[in-house]
């Protein structure tokens, strides 16, 4: 999902970093891991469209620029061509992790098969992205994204104990947010 980047005062998806843009290396970093599809919900007139078409993304137009996060979640879910598969929710506010730090998250969510989320951490701090149980994206997709519950976070609370799980990454991303572009570089040390 994209947003404005109106801190940043450029597309944060479009600064290029060691040669890719931000988005060519979440797509780099997800790619690996994907049987299923990549959905991209980006603004209408969005300067990412473009940059997302050279690659096998779907790209979804939020229609409501005044939407909150969850109702580009929903756009992306309701999308989705195959049947859901466990999904991976990112923004493109964040660094992507590393592939080995996803496969990690991955690979605890396919050991842990009754879960219906794990949020990675880093030195005890929930991070993203989260990776979410087919279930759990069905179940997200009754909640009416425009009412006070169509947030994720509210809906992660929701779920009992035992259908949640943080797990301990080593990889400072996972926590990491940028708005200007000195966070970012602080970001790759």
């Amino acid at each position: 999902m994209a947003g404005k980047s109106s801190r940043m005062g450029t597309p944060k998806g479009l600064i290029n970093i060691n040669g890719k843009t931000i988005i060519q290396t979440h797509l780099d970093r997800y790619s690996p891991l994907l049987s299923g599809e990549i959905v991209s919900v980006v603004s209408k007139n969005s300067p990412y469209q473009s940059e997302l078409n050279k690659y096998q993304t779907t790209v979804i137009e939020n229609d409501d620029p005044n939407s909150e996060q969850f109702y580009s979640i929903a756009l992306a879910l309701n999308n989705l061509t195959v049947t859901p598969l466990p999904t991976f929710i990112t923004t493109i506010d964040k660094l992507p992790p590393l592939t080995t730090s996803l496969q990690t998250i991955y690979s605890y969510f396919d050991d842990n098969k009754h879960l219906h989320a794990v949020i990675p951490a880093h030195n005890q701090k929930k991070g993203h992205p989260p990776l979410l149980s087919p279930q759990f994206c069905l179940e997200l997709l009754k909640v009416n994204p425009v009412s006070s519950e169509g947030r994720l976070d509210l809906q992660l609370r929701k779920l009992p104990l035992d259908k949640i799980s943080t797990l301990e990454i080593n990889d400072s991303t996972i926590i990491q947010n940028f708005n200007f572009v000195t966070d970012i570089f602080s970001g790759l040390t």
